[in-house]
């Protein structure tokens, strides 16, 4: 009896065996690492100004507050949020660099990028009121109820006394790998029903990250690409901006955009059960998630069965072929220097 086939058998089980041993541990690996991408819904577009470096954007009470960029045109904002016109507006002097922007009470806090100043107005006058001081570059901004979180163009967070500005504690950023995320720019702080959280921008690239500000862990992200491609640019034109509306709504916009919007971040848990809407709180919506044994057993039965009929197929094989083709230290790079920074 010829053995001829043998080789064929062994050569397509191995196969079999590898593709099926590869799909199980990409979905033990995704099982493992969990889904932490969420869900962008544009509600609504005001027009933003173009001539505007957005580096902060903050509301309160309902009124929007933003900050804008650059040496020599560098800003303080109220945009009203129905018509995205400009309210009203503070020039900073020439030698500062706006950037983040925080409310805390009756006080509006802007950092600047290379002063190591803080800068604290009224927020009603829009007069300067105090001057603080820190050391290294800043960024982002947000106020969490209790201290500034503030950003530095690194994967740093810290957190800081509004009375004097001094450093409490201090974050490192990190995705589900365990990795740092460098670039962390603009922040908003926010509190959900599962406790606070931090959305950040990332310097450069076109996802808002959800921190968990306990440990640093990503906990969520959200990709505006789609945002992104309707206001393109120059490198420094970047998605950079976010203002919480309330519930899950948030103002986003980017630097020199031509529109700000008005979107829904439904995250992973919250994606919605058929009944929820936009009202809903951040935490409102649920959704079941298969238990990682129920992949894995669908699979197994799904590579045994494919096996057996490849088998069998092969045991009743002519001789064929059957082959087949299946803003550290200085944490901002050159050319964020060269245009303007983060932010």
């Amino acid at each position: 009896m010829s053995h001829a086939g043998r080789p064929h058998i062994r050569s397509r089980a191995l196969a079999l065996m590898l593709i099926f041993s590869l799909s199980c541990t990409s979905v033990l690996a995704a099982a493992e690492e969990g889904e932490i991408e969420g869900e962008v819904v544009v509600i609504r577009s005001i027009p933003h100004d173009p001539g505007a470096f957005t580096q902060g954007l903050v509301m309160d009470d309902g009124r929007l507050f933003e900050s804008t960029g650059l040496f020599g045109e560098s800003t303080l904002r109220e945009i009203d949020s129905a018509t995205g016109e400009i309210v009203r507006f503070a020039n900073l002097e020439a030698s500062l660099f706006g950037e983040g922007i925080a409310v805390v009470e009756d006080k509006i806090f802007m950092l600047t990028w290379l002063n190591e100043t803080a800068l604290v107005f009224d927020i009603d006058t829009f007069n300067l009121t105090a001057v603080m001081s820190y050391e290294g570059e800043g960024w982002g901004l947000c106020f969490d109820g209790t201290s500034l979180a503030m950003s530095n163009g690194s994967s740093s967070i810290s957190f800081r006394n509004p009375e004097n500005f001094e450093i409490i504690r201090s974050i490192k950023v990190t995705d589900s790998n365990g990795e740092e995320v460098q670039m962390i720019n603009e922040l908003e702080c926010v509190r959900t029903d599962s406790g606070k959280r931090i959305l950040a921008n990332v310097w450069q690239e076109d996802r808002i990250l959800m921190i968990d500000p306990s440990n640093g862990a990503v906990i969520e992200e959200f990709d505006l690409s789609f945002l992104s491609s309707q206001n393109l640019g120059d490198n420094n034109e970047v998605l950079n901006g976010i203002a919480h509306k309330g519930a899950s709504e948030y103002w986003i916009t980017g630097k020199n955009w031509t529109s700000m919007y008005l979107v829904e971040l439904i995250t992973t848990d919250d994606s919605d059960d058929g009944d929820c809407h936009a009202d809903c709180s951040i935490n409102d919506r649920s959704r079941p998630e298969w238990p990682k044994s129920a992949i894995v057993a669908a699979l197994v039965l799904t590579g045994i069965a494919v096996f057996k009929k490849n088998a069998a197929s092969v045991v009743n094989d002519t001789g064929e072929s059957g082959n087949r083709h299946d803003e550290q230290p200085t944490v901002t790079p050159d050319m964020q220097r060269s245009g303007g920074e983060d932010g």
